[in-house]
């Protein structure tokens, strides 16, 4: 067995007769784990890991511990790259947490899906043992698409080892900067493909299965349900301790809140979001806090993955599940589940196209063809549910924490250490859609450029030198096809979603044109700025920039007349006005950054005033094939 789990190649297939001990398998996964995952980090994509550790966590009043199998070793090879890909995945996020407010929340919530998805795929295409994606959640909390990652079509001939994805779940909790964001993923065995739709789902003890209500109406079958459920915990339906879904995407679940809440049973509504894991471990290890069900209608791919999670744990209680309509999320003020078996025609086909059934119960057997199964989810913000920190950076190193399971039901925390002395600007790393309209000031367009043009094009050039992992912005002037060195002013418009027609952006940036122009032609003294000496933020390389008097108060006319004229997402003025001179796109070593600061202090000159000659708006609109530049210059 130890010969098995410690192959760094996969196995060609395996034999009816690979069972395994879970006492003895926990063991060798918490000695050999550590090292598996550093191994694996060799391309250090998101920073060197420092140290990983790994405890198994408790279980009380669990089913007995058995022999588990037939288990396909392949699964052990590609454990260490699930937990390795959700823990990067949430890493990458950090520096978005808490960013949003309620004007840019759709963007920023945008932005997240795409960075995390864009982070996975790139480290699922690393992995050592190949397990298509099959699964991926690609639609918000109200039914609408939003990115995700492209699953396969291909079947895996040898393991038949199938993955499924959530890259982020808990979107919203993220952008506001609120606990309970995973990462999340799970690998199954001959694992079915589901639809981007919904779920009604019950975790509730398998000796019941063949007894609950799927058939009607959840309102109406609700207490029937309770009743079994109570009864084979051997407890009063008034004793139940029971999880659904929370108000941020609607009211649907109201009326079984209140049903339950008549009945005596403790109802937990997770605010603003739920994301299940957490409470699926609580429910089916017995961890403190203690949940007797789950019941409700949810993402079906996080279902999927949590009916993973649940058969990995080889315990009396699983998911049994029923396909439900996307549909029914539109109507936010509807107060039943009613509607949730009605499906419109597209659903209907996509439901006949994957080879399912509307009317099938679906529960761990019937998804999946094996017990090779295994579950990973990376906490993004603070976990208060299981305790667990969210990502953090204290210095250069950012901790991560998750926790995973194995096929026979073991489960495990794991925390890695990463070594981030600079943060990863992933909007330039990644090709992410963004349509964003800015008053700026061109470095060329300050009156005498040529003081400060050299010194800056020499220190491009020793960071060119220096780092390998930075993008350099062009310094030549506006209008070519990417920006040149800038002084950011304003921003009228930051769109990550970037769900505007041409029309649409034509229209706003003829608003914010006129609400510019008309500030500019009425300010009569000089505008400058003061460029000052280089630093490093999280992300970039910059040289500090502070305003004068008159240009604050320009810009703060400008942020006047656009809360009133303009309803977008974000509109601000810079808190930390800068040049950005390049973007790290990978993380950077400590040696490299500390020549990189060195070779600044060389460039480091006095503190010099530049009176603009010009201003400029500019609206830039990213697609797949090239940025799109418009801008008007207005003159002082």
């Amino acid at each position: 067995m130890v010969a098995e789990f410690r192959e760094k190649v996969p196995s060609e297939g395996y034999l009816k007769n690979k069972w395994y001990d879970p006492t003895e398998l926990s063991r060798y996964i918490l000695d050999y784990l550590p090292d598996a995952i550093l191994r694996r980090n060799v391309s250090r994509r998101h920073g060197k890991i420092r140290k990983v550790e790994i405890c198994e966590l408790p279980s009380q009043g669990t089913a007995k511990r058995r022999l588990v199998g037939p288990i396909n070793p392949d699964i052990f090879a590609a454990i260490p790259d699930l937990v390795l890909t959700a823990m990067n995945t949430a890493s990458s996020l950090y520096g978005y947490i808490g960013k949003s407010n309620e004007r840019d929340l759709k963007s920023r919530k945008n932005l997240v899906d795409s960075i995390a998805s864009s982070v996975f795929a790139e480290e699922h295409k690393q992995w050592k043992t190949s397990v298509p994606a099959v699964i991926s959640e690609g639609k918000d909390e109200f039914g609408v698409a939003a990115p995700s990652i492209r699953t396969s079509k291909s079947t895996q001939k040898k393991s038949n080892l199938r993955l499924a994805i959530d890259a982020v779940d808990g979107t919203t909790l993220v952008a506001k900067g609120l606990p309970g964001a995973y990462s999340i993923c799970a690998i199954g065995e001959g694992l079915l493909r589901f639809p981007d739709m919904q779920a009604y789902a019950i975790l509730a003890p398998k000796s019941i299965f063949g007894a609950l209500d799927f058939a009607s109406e959840p309102e109406v079958s609700l207490t029937k349900n309770l009743t079994l459920i109570a009864k084979a915990l051997n407890k009063r339906v008034s004793d139940l301790v029971v999880v659904t879904h929370s108000e941020d995407t609607g009211l649907h679940h109201s009326q079984i809140r209140q049903i339950m809440q008549e009945l005596g049973v403790s109802v937990i509504v997770p605010a603003p979001v739920i994301v299940e894991p957490p409470y699926t471990l609580g429910t089916c290890i017995g961890i403190p806090p203690r949940f007797d069900s789950i019941i409700g209608v949810f993402g079906l791919p996080e279902i999927v993955i949590n009916t993973l999670l649940a058969g990995t744990l080889n315990r009396e209680r699983e998911y049994i599940f029923r396909i439900a309509s996307n549909s029914v999320l539109a109507d936010r003020e509807e107060r039943s589940l009613k509607n949730i078996f009605k499906f419109t025609r597209e659903e209907t086909n996509l439901i006949k196209n994957a080879g399912l059934s509307e009317d099938c119960l679906y529960s761990f057997d019937k998804i999946v063809t094996g017990r090779s199964c295994a579950f990973a989810g990376a906490a993004i913000t603070e976990d208060r549910v299981l305790g667990l920190d969210g990502v953090d950076k204290k210095g250069s190193l950012m901790d991560v924490h998750g926790w995973f399971s194995d096929p026979t039901g073991n489960s495990f925390s794991v925390c890695a250490s990463f070594d981030r002395p600079a943060l990863i600007d992933y909007t330039a790393r990644y090709s992410l859609p963004l349509f964003d309209i800015s008053l700026i000031v061109d470095i060329n367009h300050l009156k005498n450029p040529e003081r400060i043009m050299p010194p800056i094009l020499a220190l491009q050039e020793s960071s060119r030198r220096i780092l390998s992992d930075v993008h350099l912005p062009p310094p030549n002037s506006l209008l070519g096809a990417e920006l040149g060195l800038h002084v950011t002013l304003f921003e009228f418009v930051v769109d990550y979603a970037s769900q505007i027609d041409s029309g649409g952006r034509t229209a706003l940036f003829k608003k914010a044109l006129q609400i510019a122009a008309k500030a500019v032609s009425e300010s009569k003294d000089p505008l400058r700025v003061e460029i000052g000496i280089p630093f490093i933020s999280e992300s970039t390389l910059a040289l500090h920039v502070t305003f004068n008097n008159s240009l604050k108060t320009l810009l703060r006319k400008i942020s006047n007349a656009s809360e009133k004229e303009l309803s977008f997402n974000s509109i601000n003025m810079p808190d930390n006005p800068h040049i950005t001179l390049g973007r790290f796109v990978s993380v950077p070593s400590r040696r490299s950054l500390l020549e990189l600061e060195r070779t600044m202090n060389l460039f480091r000159t006095k503190t010099e005033e530049f009176e603009m000659r010009k201003m400029t708006l500019v609206a830039m609109a990213s697609t797949p094939c090239r940025p799109l530049v418009n801008s008007t210059p207005l003159i002082l």
